[in-house]
C-alpha cells in the first residue's frame, strides 16, 4: 500500500502444492475451497486494515473489508 503500485500492477505467483496454514485449493476457473474461517477471525487486524483500502467491485464507495464485515453479519455460520 505504502509502496506506490497500482493494484493492477501485481502479481500474486503461487506454488502448486502448499500446506499447513495455505491450505487452500482449487483454481480461478473451478473456484477455490480453503478449511475454516480463521482468517476473519479479529485477531486479522492487518488483513482488514488492507481490504480496508480496497473498493468492492459493485460499490467503489464500500470497502473489501466492510463487504466482507456485512456479508458475516447477515450470514453468519455456526462452526
Amino acid at each position: 500500500r505504502h509502496g506506490g503500485f497500482d493494484g493492477r500492477d501485481i502479481r500474486i505467483v503461487e506454488e502448486a502444492t502448499l500446506g499447513g496454514s495455505l491450505d487452500a485449493g482449487g483454481s480461478a476457473a473451478a473456484g477455490y475451497s480453503m478449511r475454516g474461517s480463521r482468517m476473519y477471525g479479529a485477531a486479522y487486524v492487518l488483513m482488514y486494515e488492507l481490504l480496508g483500502h480496497i473498493p468492492t467491485l459493485d460499490d467503489p464507495g464500500k470497502s473489501v473489508a466492510q463487504d466482507t464485515l456485512d456479508f458475516w453479519t447477515e450470514s453468519p455460520w455456526d462452526a
